[in-house]
């Protein structure tokens, strides 16, 4: 398993010097298929490097995101289910979250103890600084109330 993981390491080294080269040369379905290409094998080469292998949940979740922008079509229907049901997306993020989730221990929480003082200040800012800012750049843009709707 290890040798998949180092050949996938060399592949994606070797499909983003393809992907640069793609892009200068404006092949945009090459891109297309070298980005993907790119990220699954970094996703799976990750697996190669003691010290990046807890990345690989994230770099899958990269790879994920990389293929659905590179080929929306694919990802709106699986046969026939409807991929974009608002309560299918909501129970897919839940199980996300679950598995961001069972990657933490106690000690991750421990550390929280330790650092109180950036986590107070992190949650001012995201319910005061943050609306306030969007009310100030959504004055400074004078948005009319009907492109306010829009936006909502």
């Amino acid at each position: 398993m290890i040798k998949l993981y180092r050949i996938s390491l060399w592949v994606c080294i070797t499909a983003v010097v393809g992907l640069v080269i793609a892009l200068l040369l404006q092949q945009t379905d090459l891109s297309k298929i070298l980005a993907v290409l790119t990220a699954v094998s970094l996703a799976l080469g990750l697996g190669s490097v003691p010290a990046l292998k807890g990345y690989q949940y994230t770099a899958w979740i990269i790879a994920a995101v990389v293929a659905g922008m590179v080929y929306p079509q694919a990802f709106m229907n699986w046969g026939p289910v409807n991929l974009r049901d608002k309560t299918l997306i909501l129970v897919i993020i839940q199980l996300v979250m679950f598995g961001m989730g069972t990657h933490m221990s106690l000690r991750d929480f421990k550390g929280l103890a330790s650092t109180g003082k950036g986590v107070i200040v992190g949650l001012l800012c995201h319910f005061s600084v943050m609306p306030l800012m969007g009310c100030c750049l959504l004055r400074s843009f004078i948005l009319s109330r009907r492109s306010r709707q829009v936006l909502y």
